[in-house]
């Protein structure tokens, strides 16, 4: 598969292989502009058009506060749909606190939460997507990644990743995600174009780019797709790159998608230190224990449940979560 471009449906990244594991995820398509414009005009007709028709019927029948009636529905039907959306939003901040601090099944069980009991409407698609593409996150830390692959992909399926209507952040870890899931099932020509993608949309100097997000400092995305390098690297066993680009980037943040990293370092030092003499060697004399000391077990299994050689490596130093 070749790196896409931004010109060419997003949807033409949807391997065949798995098109049918989207059939039974439903979410709301992104209007294109004709569609826009449709939408808007029909709001605004039919709006004028109940006003012209509360003020006919009120002065037919003599009640001059029908239109106040109408007026006051709209408002409590406003505030209820106002209402939907602050609340998905703070479970949306609030899940992805929850991520952060590693607390993955309370993220999940709350976004799902959210997304078993709600409709999408135009008006809380915004939102809906947004948690749906977190929930795509979450199955991949959780290991599985099959899951993750279809939850994601059936978001990006819907137009709206790749847009500025969720934010910069959002747009990264979801293209990174994706490229990871394709590293960890060993489907790297997948992965690349997927890392390919996210480069493209997160690149501030092409047309409409997404500008960052207030959170973006804290949850960077840049950090996501350097994890996602990171990971096909080690993945295609391009370790002395791998070598290089953690050198470059130095030592990550102290959060998950650090720790990540780090265990990504140890790794290939692991790799490279292969064959070479245990005194004289260039990378067997570098340590690897401390790269890996602030590692929590079990965290990054998603990491390693398709990954033999990475599962064999965490295995050895007691890594893994309980099975």
């Amino acid at each position: 598969m070749t790196p896409p471009d931004l010109d060419r449906p997003s949807s033409a990244l949807v391997p065949a292989s798995v098109s049918a594991q989207l059939v039974n995820i439903e979410l709301p398509l992104l209007p294109d502009q004709p569609a826009r414009r449709l939408r808007t005009t029909i709001i605004g007709v039919g709006i004028f058009g109940l006003v012209i028709l509360s003020y006919a019927v009120a002065f037919s029948t003599g009640i001059p506060l029908l239109e106040y009636v109408i007026a006051a529905v709209g408002l409590v039907y406003a505030a209820r749909e106002r209402r939907r959306v602050e609340h998905g939003n703070r479970v949306y901040e609030h899940a992805r606190e929850d991520m952060r601090k590693g607390e993955i099944a309370a993220a999940t069980e709350a976004v799902d939460g959210v997304l078993l009991r709600s409709d999408s409407s135009l008006r809380y698609a915004t939102v809906y997507v947004r948690l749906a593409l977190l929930r795509g996150v979450l199955a991949l830390r959780l290991g599985q990644v099959h899951e993750a692959r279809a939850r994601l992909l059936a978001v990006e399926a819907t137009g709206w990743l790749g847009t500025f209507r969720i934010s910069r952040q959002a747009n990264g870890e979801g293209y990174a995600s994706l490229s990871i899931c394709g590293s960890v099932l060993g489907e790297v020509d997948e992965a690349r174009a997927w890392l390919e993608r996210g480069r493209e949309v997160l690149d501030p100097a092409r047309e409409h780019a997404i500008t960052p997000h207030k959170d973006d400092e804290l949850d960077s995305s840049s950090l996501s797709v350097e994890l996602a390098e990171a990971t096909l690297l080690a993945r295609e066993d391009h370790h002395q790159q791998l070598f290089a680009l953690l050198q470059r980037l130095g030592r990550g943040k102290g959060d998950l998608l650090g720790r990540a990293l780090h265990l990504l370092q140890a790794y290939t030092l692991h790799r490279l230190s292969e064959g070479e003499d245990e005194y004289r060697g260039v990378f067997s004399s570098m340590p690897i224990q401390p790269l890996l000391a602030e590692l929590r077990r079990g965290e990054l299994d998603f990491m390693a449940v398709h990954w033999p050689e990475l599962h064999a490596f965490m295995q050895a130093r007691r890594l893994l979560g309980p099975e």
